[in-house]
């Protein structure tokens, strides 16, 4: 394969990866003001999706992983405080450190998300051969590596 041809296969692909992720971004609801048949935003959804997953998480850790502004993910938290979805309390690692805490409420609302994405994406590997589910797995974990690879890759 000559460069040239490697370098029109190589801008077809980021075409059709760029038109795919377009796609699911829509197709997942993101684009909408409020995610999961919630009111709440995109980001506070993943917040609290993150608070489950790491019990020990801090409001920098958030703006690291979301890699948002400290004033954006103070008002997010703010925001999830407020309607009472999540607290602070002392971190077990480091007495001076704040962790977020899911409350009862946060609790509850995280299980009507995880049950309605659950329903989204159960429904949509229904029209995809079972064989094929591993695959599909499997090529989103790669990519999302390599696209946080590259982000902390200096340039």
């Amino acid at each position: 394969m000559t460069v040239l041809q490697n370098t029109k296969r190589l801008t077809d692909t980021v075409w059709q990866v760029r038109l795919a992720s377009r796609t699911l971004v829509r197709e997942l609801g993101f684009l909408n003001r409020h995610l999961a048949g919630t009111e709440l935003s995109a980001s506070q959804v993943h917040a609290l999706l993150e608070i489950e997953r790491y019990p020990e998480t801090r409001a920098a850790d958030l703006r690291c992983l979301f890699r948002l502004d400290k004033s954006v993910v103070s008002r997010l938290l703010g925001d999830l405080r407020q309607r009472g979805f999540i607290a602070t309390a002392t971190s077990a690692g480091d007495g001076r450190g704040r962790a977020l805490r899911l409350t009862r409420k946060g609790r509850r609302q995280l299980k009507i998300i995880h049950d309605k994405a659950d329903v989204q994406f159960a429904t949509a590997l229904e029209a995809i051969s079972p064989s094929e589910w591993p695959r599909i797995v499997k090529s989103l974990h790669l990519f999302a590596g390599a696209l946080a690879s590259t982000r902390r890759r200096p340039r």
